[in-house]
């Protein structure tokens, strides 16, 4: 967006809030060939005094000033945490951003500078930094258009289906096609993954003819070769020792819920059409999981006998569960198991 429409977008649209910000650019110890750079990239920071992270993003480090002044502007209009909103003041620490005073000054927000690094932002960039360098599993507001009441709902979720461990009901990973009733519907294939005392997690394919690719494979390796190529999204469940500092901060700062320490959801998105491969899941992708995840557990509860004994003669199962999503109740149409599984008689 043009740095002089977001600036009369913020002045025009947003109002004011008490809250104290702080701004800094500074070098971070990232790994490099991850992030596809040469040399030591720049990380953008934006911390609350009062709510904690608002925004963050890593730029090579000859970036010009106005993409850090697009990115700043756009803390106040599309920020990770909270609602959109003008601060009351913000602080330019590190000495990396005094250029962008004049601008942000014309939202009408009170802007100091202070050339030393905030030891606030020292404490959550040494956690990025060892938490990335470390490995483990990204943090689900690293979506910029994610908020945390969604990543709790979708924890309610998951612990609720790991709670009632539907793998336990499978003795072999049976599609069922779902449908989102909403206005305009979205059609799934789900696949619960694990067998017996296994567990796995929740597997959802946009594409009928991928699942059946899947279940013609002869091997994992194969089979995961093709997942990658794949529309689709789900989680697995990790032990929480293993996700890594960041993850973890953010799931116990937000007090989302676990089943069990084994429990952690790792969600992921598969995009053939993204060059970056696997992401995070977006705001809508997440929400979708919920429905499902919930309808799934409520249909496993309901159906367990016909899931335990199906095997060569397979009668079609179906039926409509109405399932909340932060509020809304959602209608979710379950076929077991799918029409295009029985269609292709895949052994």
């Amino acid at each position: 967006m043009n740095i002089d429409k977001q600036i009369s977008q913020i002045k025009s649209s947003l109002t004011g809030c008490n809250e104290e910000w702080i701004m800094e650019r500074r070098a971070v110890a990232l790994p490099i060939e991850e992030l596809g750079l040469d040399v030591s990239p720049h990380m953008l920071i934006c911390v609350s005094i009062d709510v904690g992270i608002v925004s963050t993003e890593i730029l090579p480090p000859d970036a010009p000033d106005s993409e850090a002044l697009s990115w700043a502007l756009g803390c106040m209009l599309s920020p990770m945490e909270g609602k959109p909103r003008r601060p009351k003041s913000i602080l330019l620490s590190g000495g990396g951003l005094e250029a962008l005073r004049p601008a942000l000054a014309q939202t009408g927000v009170q802007v100091r500078i202070n050339s030393e690094s905030h030891p606030i932002l020292d404490e959550a960039v040494s956690m990025m930094e060892q938490g990335i360098s470390e490995g483990g599993v990204p943090p689900y507001l690293i979506e910029p258009d994610m908020d945390p009441e969604t990543a709790a709902d979708f924890f309610q979720a998951a612990a609720e289906f790991y709670k009632l461990k539907p793998w336990r009901y499978f003795e072999f990973e049976i599609p069922m096609k779902v449908v989102l009733k909403l206005k305009r519907p979205e059609i799934y294939w789900a696949v619960v993954m694990g067998v017996e005392e296994q567990q796995f997690g929740l597997s959802l394919f946009c594409s009928a003819a991928d699942m059946v690719d899947i279940f013609e494979t002869s091997s994992l390796a194969e089979a995961g070769a093709i997942v990658q190529k794949t529309n689709s999204c789900g989680f697995t469940f990790d032990n929480v020792d293993e996700i890594g500092r960041l993850a973890e901060s953010e799931y116990q700062t937000n007090g989302w819920v676990l089943a069990a320490k084994s429990a952690y959801p790792s969600a992921i998105v598969f995009d053939p059409s993204d060059p970056e491969g696997p992401r995070m899941p977006n705001k809508k992708e997440l929400e979708d999981l919920i429905a499902v995840t919930r309808a799934m557990t409520r249909f496993c509860k309901a159906y367990r006998k016909e899931i335990e004994e199906a095997g060569d003669e397979i009668e079609l199962v179906e039926d409509t569960f109405t399932v909340p999503v932060l509020g809304r109740q959602i209608e979710v149409f379950i076929e077991f198991p799918a029409p295009e599984f029985l269609e292709n008689d895949i052994e």
